[in-house]
């Protein structure tokens, strides 16, 4: 698959079933998603609605409508990943908490800190940032959801004491003198 991720679900469970809920319903309302290689469709999301719709096909013999988002480039698995989740956030920017959590998927996936920064075009500093902030315990990250106080402050704790706990201690003393 070049490098792409395709959806190795195996057990796809009752097409059938779920053809006919489809052609009941009239139309499917998320599109499949994929890339064109060689002349030949690969989808990457909604392989089991596709094997559901070449059933109502056949049976029906009908051209059942099925919306596909194809990758018309030639993309990084780094970039389409980005690119589906920002499609998924509505199309807003990111919050840093969301950052940190793309790269810890994308690390998880295999890719180095190097082809992050590369791929997405974030500095070796922000991505490390973002790690850290991951890794960081949910007290800490409710203090940046709530607005409590700033990620760019948190990071800047978290550089100066290396220490989760710590940091949350300095940050709830500073709320007790507010």
């Amino acid at each position: 698959t070049d490098g792409r991720k395709v959806n190795q679900r195996i057990d796809f469970g009752d097409i059938e079933e779920f053809g006919e809920e489809i052609y009941a319903y009239g139309k499917i309302e998320n599109p499949l998603q994929g890339f064109k290689k060689d002349g030949v469709f690969k989808c990457t999301e909604g392989e089991r609605r596709t094997l559901a719709v070449k059933y109502i096909n056949n049976k029906y013999k009908i051209d059942f409508p099925v919306p596909f988002l194809c990758e018309t480039r030639d993309t990084t698995m780094v970039k389409r990943l980005y690119k589906q989740r920002a499609m998924n956030n509505g199309g807003k920017p990111y919050t840093i908490v969301e950052d940190a959590a793309l790269i810890n998927t994308l690390m998880l996936e295999g890719q180095t800190e190097e082809q992050v920064c590369k791929e997405l075009r974030f500095s070796s500093v922000y991505v490390s940032d973002l790690k850290m902030l991951h890794a960081s315990p949910d007290e800490l990250k409710q203090f940046i959801f709530k607005g409590v106080i700033s990620p760019t402050e948190v990071l800047r704790i978290l550089r100066e004491t290396k220490d989760y706990t710590k940091t949350i201690t300095i940050i709830q003393e500073t709320l007790e003198l507010v």
